[in-house]
């Protein structure tokens, strides 16, 4: 991304699944400031951060901070790991 770009970034769902995802990485702390400026209910922006930060405590966030679990299945498919990706991205039941 060419630094000339940073100025016309504007705070999008396509490029918060892109960050999410790795494809993208956040590159503009105007981006932050953008998101945190939208008109939408704080407590759905709040949750959406928190899904951005990976900070949900998931399954697998929990593991890595040294829980010990009986599963790391989702609970809702019982295929895959428990992830923040998993559940709001990748589930076909959530």
């Amino acid at each position: 991304m060419d630094m000339g770009d940073v100025d016309n970034l504007d705070f999008s769902v396509k490029a918060a699944y892109k960050c999410l995802m790795g494809e993208m990485s956040v590159v503009d702390e105007d981006l932050f400031v953008k998101f945190w400026s939208l008109k939408t209910l704080p407590s759905a922006q709040f949750m959406a951060w928190r899904v951005l930060c990976n900070v949900i405590p998931t399954k697998d966030n929990l593991s890595r901070r040294g829980r010990t679990l009986m599963s790391d299945r989702c609970p809702l498919c019982g295929v895959e790991e428990e992830s923040v990706r998993h559940l709001f991205f990748e589930c076909r039941i959530s």
